[in-house]
């Protein structure tokens, strides 16, 4: 056997050799490639050679080396661009003179060359053999390392959903529900920015967070997206957030009345963004879509509890609401020892009311007394609308002694009122209970509410009764 095949023979052992040392490990495309490389020049009997990569920016020198002694170390080894030209029209390896270059192709594209410079004429063969068998090996190096990639990004986005999707369970969303959806968005893709995007009822920028870029850069480029969204859920296809981009909207099981009709809207979308030209995979669609589906899923319901915890009347709390307000009241009375109290306002005759002005009237007065009651209160209070004309008022770290003089300025405020365009005038008849911790339920703190509004109405109505 020639010297040059004989060196072409050992450097296929050796990475071969590379190959089969790292069965069973995790497989690192890039160091493997540089090793391979590596081996190829030094037993190539190049004067130099330099492996390209291309990550999705185009090609880089992630490795040179130099072989040829008799060269001063300062004078520049400079590849030649016709020959890289060529090899990346062509994808096959390419011989000129004392140079060679190899492509590294990887699913039908070009992944990188291998470039070898100052080879004798008479290795030229045999060298360019070498180099064709190792830019195969190389490629087979990444191509591995990229199916490894894909399987610990697959796996990395179902922790993240299964972690987003304990976050996302509860009635509210906050904040850093928003930010947690974005940040998973861009590493369950691998992506270089995620945007999560909430809509509002007419199709309006609600809520926004972005992962990954100052909003400062990108927030134009998300309202631009943000209004481009159709009511269908479809958005433009010219990238705005990167070389490519995905974009996936959800809904939130909600019905919008125009006119007669209903339309079905989009309640916002999901979207990630790559700076470099790495195409997305159909896994990270997958990805996407189903993290599009769970926030749908978490704005529905959400969308849910805020319709169903609001009186759509009156706009104060619903009865569900109130259950909610006295569990959050007795567990924090329960916690640091400090009572709460609760009042019963019942507005007088408010039949006569709807008798004599009807129930839009009716339905008007009542809106204005709970905005007035709701005007008194403090910041941490919470009203309720208990029955037809009936509201409960919650009053954290309050005795019965502070509840029933702001049951009196309750009273005196609507007595001196007037209501509506007819001036209708009214009063309010107020029981006050306090909570003590030998309660069995919150509703026996109702019942006592309600046996002292009992005692304002029998005593002649317009007056606050506490529960003795």
């Amino acid at each position: 056997m020639n010297e040059p095949r004989r060196r072409a023979a050992d450097t296929l052992q050796v990475v071969e050799g590379l190959l089969e040392s790292q069965l069973g490990r995790t497989v690192e495309g890039r160091p493997l490639a540089r090793l391979a490389a590596t081996a190829a020049i030094d037993y190539s009997g190049a004067a130099w050679g330099t492996l390209f990569l291309d990550e999705g920016t185009g090609l880089e020198a992630v490795l040179t080396l130099r072989h040829d002694l008799e060269t001063p170390a300062d004078e520049e080894a400079v590849v030649d661009p016709e020959i890289l030209r060529r090899v990346t029209s062509s994808g096959q390896v390419e011989l000129d003179h004392e140079r060679l270059a190899a492509p590294i192709l990887l699913e039908g594209g070009l992944r990188g060359v291998l470039y070898l410079d100052g080879i004798e004429e008479s290795a030229m063969g045999e060298a360019g053999n070498l180099a064709g068998a190792v830019a195969k090996r190389i490629a087979s190096f990444l191509h591995s390392a990229d199916l490894v990639d894909r399987v610990a990004r697959q796996q990395k986005g179902l922790e993240e959903l299964e972690k987003l999707g304990t976050t996302l369970g509860g009635p509210e969303l906050r904040r850093r529900d928003f930010d947690n959806a974005a940040e998973s968005a861009r590493r369950g893709t691998a992506s270089d920015i995620g945007v999560l995007v909430i809509l509002g009822p007419q199709g309006a920028l609600a809520a926004h967070s972005i992962s990954g870029a100052r909003a400062t850069e990108i927030g134009p480029v998300v309202d631009n997206l943000a209004r481009s969204l159709t009511p269908s859920g479809s958005a433009p296809h010219e990238p705005a957030l990167g070389t490519h981009q995905l974009l996936e909207a959800f809904w939130a099981d909600e019905l919008t009345a125009t006119g007669e009709e209903a339309e079905r809207r989009a309640a916002g979308f999901v979207a990630v963004g790559r700076q470099a030209d790495v195409a997305f995979e159909p896994g990270d669609r997958t990805f996407l879509r189903a993290l599009a589906h769970l926030i749908g899923g978490a704005v529905g319901r959400e969308r849910y509890f805020r319709r169903a915890a609001e009186d759509p009347v009156t706009e104060t709390g619903s009865r569900l609401a109130l259950h909610l307000g006295l569990a959050e009241a007795r567990g924090r009375a329960l916690a640091t020892g400090r009572p709460f109290s609760v009042l019963l306002a019942d507005i007088d005759d408010f039949k006569l009311v709807n008798d004599e002005y009807g129930h839009l009237v009716g339905d008007e007065v009542l809106r204005r007394v709970a905005e007035a009651l709701r005007a008194r209160l403090r910041t941490h209070d919470f009203v309720a609308r208990f029955g037809g004309d009936e509201f409960v008022l919650i009053l954290p770290e309050t005795t019965a002694a502070e509840a029933a003089r702001l049951a009196e300025k309750l009273r005196n405020l609507i007595a001196e009122s007037t209501f509506s365009h007819h001036k209708i005038r009214l009063s309010l008849s107020i029981g006050v209970a306090v909570f003590s911790p030998e309660m069995a339920d919150d509703s026996e703190l109702l019942r006592r509410a309600d046996r002292a509004l009992y005692d304002s109405k029998t005593a002649g109505r317009n007056r606050v009764s506490v529960f003795s």
